[in-house]
């Protein structure tokens, strides 16, 4: 296909134009992680309050980069058995949730998939001992992995129980 000839000066503006484009996008990308509100946030071991369908649970993991957290080496197989409870997550929402604690969007976007696993929507249910219902973003196998986020001990034995047993 032929096209006619451009004059120097358009092929100029119309390359200003796309670098222009492209410099905005780059940065959207980049400092959206920024422009967004933050992620809810509770306490660990709180009651807790986000779905008006659940209640008597303890909150587990709704991190927030205003907040510091626990960090420390998470037993072995957490993450493991984090993922294998995230596949058979509850309290989907639609949209997805990105990692505030990533330093780009760029970086938050690729963990919302662990193994093949989604995790940037929905929660765990882990029982505990007695009545006890631990509840998690599924995000929390991300937050242990590659934030060194530590749960409660207790947490953690009761998902590494139900991993087991299920």
């Amino acid at each position: 296909m032929h096209h006619p000839p451009v004059a120097a000066g358009q092929t100029a503006r119309r390359d200003r134009r796309l670098l222009t484009v492209t410099a905005l996008v780059e940065f959207l990308i980049t400092a959206s992680a920024r422009l967004v509100p933050t992620g809810t946030y509770f306490s660990d071991l709180t009651p807790y309050t986000y779905s008006e369908h659940e209640s008597g649970g303890l909150n587990v993991s709704w991190l927030s980069d205003e907040h510091p957290y626990p960090r420390g080496k998470a037993p072995d197989g957490l993450v493991d058995a984090l993922v294998r409870l995230a596949k058979d997550k509850v309290n989907v929402y639609r949209g997805s949730h990105f990692c505030e604690l990533c330093p780009t969007f760029l970086e938050a976007q690729k963990n919302n998939y662990i193994g093949g696993t989604f995790v940037g929507s929905g929660e765990i249910h882990v029982p505990g001992e007695g009545s006890v219902l631990y509840i998690a973003p599924a995000m929390i196998a991300h937050y242990v992995r590659d934030h060194s986020y530590l749960p409660p001990y207790d947490f953690c034995h009761s998902a590494l129980s139900t991993h087991s047993a299920g």
